[in-house]
């Protein structure tokens, strides 16, 4: 059986899942379109599954002629594009009751002044990933000179009760692990973690998002502000750092996952657009 990874870039982590795939006697490839010329008049199904690790736009737009042509996605791609966009995310989440930061865009950054008088804001690409672009706002001039593209997204800005923390969950069929973070506003995120005793709201909260999302793998970033959880971004794979054994879980559920699309395109009852042959 054949399983494609698509990705921007690999951690160390991705890589180790991906030798322990072919361990377990899987033929699998890496697809970085940011890397290489992509015919898109040549694009078809050629791998039983293609793992979505870390998509830019490039890998988005793969995935998604990929899911067009009825190839099998994890995540599915759906539920992927709609994580990459996090005005759709931010709203899809509120609606189903999840804590998240009130959330503004326009593309007139003085229609936003009045926010100040009593909040702080964060700006953020509304496609951003791994801290890029963000902007803490708590003056005017800040606000009237942040920096944008076709539209200005912000949120409340809620200060860490433990300062420059966060928390990292990652969510693994079922399985919600919990980490915590370091990062200041401007520097790249540390990469060290430590565990978080486990807690039943955080983990609630976590299994809520992945019932909304319809995502079996993920990883949130949460703020805790005044004792209460906010969940300020979702990651469509999630690094998994710190996890104890992550290549081995994360190979572990792939194989599960991929027997079990097997099983179904081998249910008569169950169809497919198109059903790759291997």
């Amino acid at each position: 059986m054949r399983i494609a990874v698509i990705a921007s870039k690999l951690n160390s982590i991705a890589s180790e899942m991906m030798e322990e795939l072919a361990v377990k006697g899987l033929t699998v490839r890496l697809i970085c379109p940011e890397r290489q010329v992509t015919d898109l008049t040549e694009v078809r199904v050629e791998d039983d599954l293609y793992v979505l690790k870390s998509v830019g736009h490039l890998e988005l737009g793969l995935a998604g002629a990929l899911h067009a042509a009825g190839a099998n996605t994890l995540n599915p791609y759906p539920a992927v594009a709609l994580v990459k966009h996090k005005v759709a995310v931010t709203q899809i989440l509120h609606a189903a009751g999840v804590p998240v930061p009130a959330t503004y865009t326009t593309t007139d950054p003085a229609s936003l002044l009045h926010l100040l008088n009593e909040i702080s804001l964060i700006a953020k690409p509304f496609d951003g990933s791994r801290g890029n672009g963000i902007q803490v706002i708590q003056t005017a001039d800040e606000l009237m000179n942040v920096v944008f593209g076709d539209f200005l997204m912000v949120q409340r800005y809620y200060e860490p009760d433990e300062a420059g923390t966060f928390i990292k969950a990652y969510y693994l069929d079922g399985q919600v692990f919990l980490r915590k973070r370091w990062w200041s506003i401007g520097e790249p995120i540390d990469k060290k973690s430590e565990p978080v005793e486990t807690s039943a709201p955080l983990t609630e909260l976590v299994i809520k998002c992945a019932s909304v999302l319809g995502m079996k793998l993920f990883g949130l970033d949460i703020v805790i502000s005044r004792g209460r959880p906010y969940v300020v971004d979702v990651q469509e794979f999630g690094s998994f750092a710190g996890v104890p054994q992550a290549p081995v879980l994360l190979a572990e559920f792939i194989v599960s996952h991929l027997r079990s699309v097997v099983r179904d395109r081998s249910n008569p009852l169950i169809h497919k657009a198109i059903v790759p042959k291997f």
